[in-house]
């Protein structure tokens, strides 16, 4: 448990932290200095090095670091100065008490994700993730993981957020796709595969190491120690299938785009391609709420690298936070309409029978009025006009 961070303006302090994020700038003179983003608990800090050249700083992202600095200007304008940063080489503290905690229940979260795995019907897979929570050590690094450190869900809690909420999209789009393409995606691979696809970070973030990743895991990886694991667990199952074994391994290893001498190879089933996406895709989502999250009462957010610019915040005023995702859904069973203006027929996704048959889906297109030629000026007048019209005038 950390004590309370104080900073007070005009003091000096001497304190331990997780470096978030470093940046490496220039001012407009040309002096070099670095940018640190240093995590305590739920605060983050925002601190400045200057330095010669970058080989200086000999620390990276997701280290744990000690800091000694000081404070100037005045109440509600700190700007915190690092004079001397000393990355923990050989320390027990564990990185996640330096990162905030996941504000939902994980004990409901763990029921609902045993309550999903429940439902795999292939009983050799779910035997094999079932036994996954018989390990209690493997179950309680599964508890506590972030996601990742400096990345998407970055808390204590995230890893089993992230995957619980990879696991319920998947379900819906299985049964999305499985009423237009009928026996193309294997539910119990699919399931398997958000379970399984990140479960390697367990190992790979370990808690008690010099850079907060263990000596092995920069260099094999959370998906190949994730087969591992796959390996010792299918071993204990009797006559565990092995043709099962090997695609549960390719759901885990296979990654879209990697490189073509990567040993893992890039995706050869569809459950794969679904699982990855779908998981990177879900990443993303954290990132951008949890950017918009900070950045309010703010409309816009600072300019944001993995996002290409600032991103609009939906969140400026008060928001409850995440909500509890794995409550009943919509009847996925219920058709929902869509009106198109100008009677223009739209495609919308209906119930289908039991033989998964398909009514035939005519289009109507009403002629295109013609359109009076506008000058460059006009045009280029239009695009504010359509900002404030999808965001609202006072933005």
């Amino acid at each position: 448990m950390l004590k309370p961070l104080v900073l007070t303006a005009g003091t000096s302090f001497q304190e331990t932290f997780l470096l978030y994020a470093l940046d490496f700038k220039q001012t407009r003179s040309g002096a070099n200095y670095a940018e640190l983003i240093l995590s305590y608990g739920s605060d983050r800090i925002t601190g400045t090095l200057w330095i010669e050249n970058t080989s200086d700083l000999d620390c990276k992202e997701g280290q744990i670091v000690a800091i000694q600095g000081h404070v100037s200007g005045a109440t509600g304008s700190f700007q915190i100065h690092i004079d001397v940063v000393e990355p923990m080489n050989e320390t027990d503290l564990d990185p996640t008490h330096f990162l905030s905690t996941t504000e939902l229940d994980r004990e409901a979260m763990c029921a609902a994700l045993m309550g999903k795995i429940s439902t795999i019907e292939d009983h050799h897979i779910r035997e094999l993730l079932t036994r996954f929570f018989d390990d209690h050590d493997l179950s309680s690094r599964f508890q506590n993981a972030p996601a990742s450190l400096t990345g998407h869900h970055a808390y204590s809690g995230g890893l089993l957020e992230h995957i619980l909420s990879v696991l319920h999209v998947l379900d819906d789009m299985e049964k999305h796709y499985g009423r237009y393409y009928p026996g193309l995606v294997d539910r119990n691979y699919l399931l398997a595969g958000g379970f399984l696809h990140n479960l390697g970070r367990i190992f790979e973030l370990h808690w008690s190491d010099t850079s907060s990743n263990t000596n092995s895991g920069p260099r094999i990886g959370h998906r190949i120690k994730s087969v591992v694991m796959l390996d010792k667990i299918a071993s204990q199952i009797p006559d565990f299938p092995a043709k099962k074994l090997e695609r549960l391994q390719h759901l885990v290893t296979a990654q879209p785009g990697s490189a073509p001498d990567d040993v893992t190879g890039e995706s050869r089933t569809l459950e794969a391609f679904l699982v990855h996406d779908l998981a990177r895709i879900d990443a993303s989502i954290s990132r951008f709420y949890d950017t918009c999250r900070r950045a309010k009462p703010n409309a816009w957010t600072l300019f944001q690298p993995d996002f290409g610019g600032p991103l609009h915040n939906p969140l400026r005023g008060e928001h409850p936070g995440p909500g509890v995702f794995w409550s009943p859904q919509m009847n996925l069973n219920d058709t929902v309409e869509i009106k198109a203006p100008q009677g223009e027929a739209v495609f919308f996704s209906p119930v289908l029978s039991d033989d998964h048959s398909l009514s035939t889906c005519t289009e109507t297109r009403p002629s295109k009025p013609k359109r009076r030629q506008k000058s460059a000026k006009n045009r280029k007048s239009e695009i504010p006009a359509a900002i404030r019209d999808l965001f609202g005038p006072e933005h």
